[in-house]
């Protein structure tokens, strides 16, 4: 990171090929800005948190057969957990890693603390019975421009929001206001242009209908983290039960998960191939 003078909290963030995200260091009075480029990146390991839904005593979805949702989104989580590890470019955080229940706030908060580079929630989706028999294909979602203007009021009129997201609360009213706009303008594209790349290898890796819902809706509470591109992923309808099949089978299961790493290797390193081949140690 570079160091920058403490009365100059505005910085250089007009540049749109680089993001400067204020990050306190341990210890130093002084703020740290990791910069982010278009095509490169200038820090250690990625952070990436996987956001398993539902678990413990909220099972989501109960789909065709009993298959619970709650399952299906631990295996897949725990899959791209293991391609995202063995890359070796990547720190893996994950929001639970067994069956407990997290609340959501709790999991918007992980990825905060932990200064998320990325942040995927992954779900199945459901509808009611006598709609649901057939409807298929995976959605993924990124904020809404409406749960984004909330986040931003929160960012410049709370003191602690604002620590959690700009890591300082003495930033001044008008750069929280500049700070607040840029850390949910660059959540709002940044997600969307890694939804379409989940998209694409979806599509691509599983030869699956994928709609890529963009910021209209998604009020999820999971998906308001300011400053990290984050989506959520609804991988399958576990009301189809030729979906809920495919959702309880381990090597699909494996498959969307590697699709989902191909994205995350593709948006941070877009040159680059990529390191691990699928299915080559579980």
């Amino acid at each position: 990171g570079v160091a920058v003078e403490e009365d100059d909290p505005l910085i250089a963030i007009l540049d749109p090929q680089v993001l400067k995200v204020i990050q306190p260091e341990e210890g130093k009075k002084e703020k740290v800005i990791s910069e982010k480029r278009k095509d490169k990146y200038i820090t250690q390991r990625r952070v990436v948190v996987i956001d398993a839904g539902h678990g413990g005593h909220d099972p989501g979805a109960i789909g065709y057969g009993n298959i619970k949702e709650k399952d299906v989104n631990l295996a897949i989580a725990k899959r791209l957990a293991h391609y995202l590890s063995q890359d070796g470019r990547f720190k893996v955080i994950m929001t639970r890693q067994d069956d407990t229940f997290v609340p959501l706030q709790e999991r918007a908060h992980i990825a905060l603390k932990n200064r998320a580079d990325l942040f995927i929630s992954i779900h199945a989706n459901a509808l009611p019975r006598g709609m649901s028999e057939h409807a298929s294909g995976t959605y993924i979602f990124a904020i809404s421009s409406s749960a984004a203007s909330k986040k931003k009021e929160q960012i410049i009129n709370a003191d602690s929001y604002a620590r959690l997201v700009l890591g300082n609360s003495d930033v001044p009213l008008s750069a929280r206001k500049v700070l607040a706009d840029l850390a949910v303008d660059v959540t709002l594209y940044e997600s969307v242009s890694f939804g379409k790349r989940i998209a694409k290898s979806v599509a691509r890796e599983l030869g699956r209908t994928v709609s890529f819902r963009g910021i209209q809706r998604a009020g999820f509470a999971v998906l308001k983290t300011p400053g990290i591109p984050s989506v959520l992923i609804e991988t399958g309808f576990i009301t189809n039960p030729n979906e809920a099949v495919l959702l309880a089978d381990p090597n699909f299961q494996d498959r969307f998960a590697y699709a989902i790493y191909k994205a995350i290797v593709d948006y941070f390193f877009p040159a680059e191939k990529k390191l691990t081949k699928i299915g080559s140690s579980f």
